[in-house]
């Protein structure tokens, strides 16, 4: 291609010399062109070109800074199947408005000047960029992780590690069915007094999350299921009492307030752990690993005969 547009040049430039070469006005005026004007004007067009390409550079360079400072400094995430933007502050996850996102970003452009030229760009970039960011893919700040857990033990559950389990559970669901996956292999049986809990979650996990149907792996009575994909997960002894009694266990108000604080947490110990069952291989409390495993670790016989030995007593004949 270059060599076809080289010789097309030679070409017109041998016709135009054999064009003027009678003519001797015309002549000298393409010789004075070709040995003084031309040269001027290519240097100043590549002086030029030079000029916008550092000028694009140093433009690029900002753009990349500013795009990495204003993410890391404003954690903004976007849930691609209800397309809403999330704001975290370090301590609650919040919907946030496109517009008012938009409006930060101008408006800390103008203020720094040097990408004013680009702002628009530079917006519809960091746009871009926060639509890729999942907040289930988001690491909760200490303070939520907290906040979450406190929300659930002692209130629903007897210690933290219980409250961490079942926030697994709940985020290995999520992650499954975010993946598209068939199924999880375990199954895990609940108090039916969490049914109204898990109810809540579901909904707003889909209201928030797009996601549908979750908690398809966890049942709340047992139903000719496997022993070994069997899981148990102990709630607090006054929850449980109020479950014989068929009440089922109010939500607490933060959780519902703050439910995004709480899939994002619980997705973040998925995460962390892979699967509630390597949770368990890393938990030192042994109340919460056995009962968990109960089913796995046991046969129908096995447990008909504990049963016996802990709640029977022989009958002592009188006669």
């Amino acid at each position: 291609m270059q060599e076809n547009l080289q010789s097309a040049l030679h070409a017109k430039l041998d016709g135009m010399i054999e064009k003027y070469s009678n003519n001797e006005y015309v002549f000298g005026r393409l010789v004075n062109y070709m040995e003084n004007l031309l040269p001027t004007a290519l240097e100043n067009a590549t002086e030029l070109q030079k000029q916008r390409e550092d000028r694009r550079n140093q433009l690029s360079a900002n753009r990349d800074e500013f795009t990495t400072r204003f993410l890391e400094k404003n954690r903004y995430f976007y849930s691609m199947q209800t397309e809403l933007f999330l704001h975290y502050d370090g301590l609650h996850f919040v919907i946030h408005s496109e517009d008012d996102i938009q409006h930060q970003i101008l408006s800390t452009i103008s203020s720094e000047q040097c990408l004013r030229e680009w702002k628009h760009k530079v917006n519809k970039n960091i746009i871009k960029r926060i639509k890729e960011r999942s907040p289930l893919n988001a690491i909760p700040e200490s303070a939520t992780i907290q906040f979450v857990i406190n929300t659930l033990c002692p209130s629903i559950f007897p210690s933290r590690n219980h409250a961490k389990y079942f926030l697994t559970i709940l985020g290995e669901c999520m992650a499954v069915k975010n993946a598209s996956a068939i199924s999880m292999s375990a199954i895990y049986i609940l108090n039916p007094a969490l049914k109204d809990i898990i109810r809540e979650i579901g909904n707003q996990c889909y209201t928030y999350l797009g996601l549908a149907n979750i908690f398809a792996n966890i049942k709340f009575k047992y139903y000719e299921h496997n022993y070994n994909n069997c899981r148990l997960l102990a709630i607090d002894k006054l929850c449980e009492s109020k479950a014989c009694g068929r009440k089922k266990i109010q939500i607490p108000p933060l959780l519902s307030k703050y439910m995004l604080d709480f899939l994002c947490v619980a997705a973040h110990y998925a995460s962390r752990f892979g699967t509630a069952d390597q949770f368990l291989t890393n938990c030192s409390e042994s109340r919460l690993v056995e009962h968990s495993l109960f089913l796995t670790k046991n046969t129908p016989e096995s447990i008909v005969d504990n049963f016996i030995e802990k709640s029977l007593k022989p009958c002592v004949s009188t006669g």
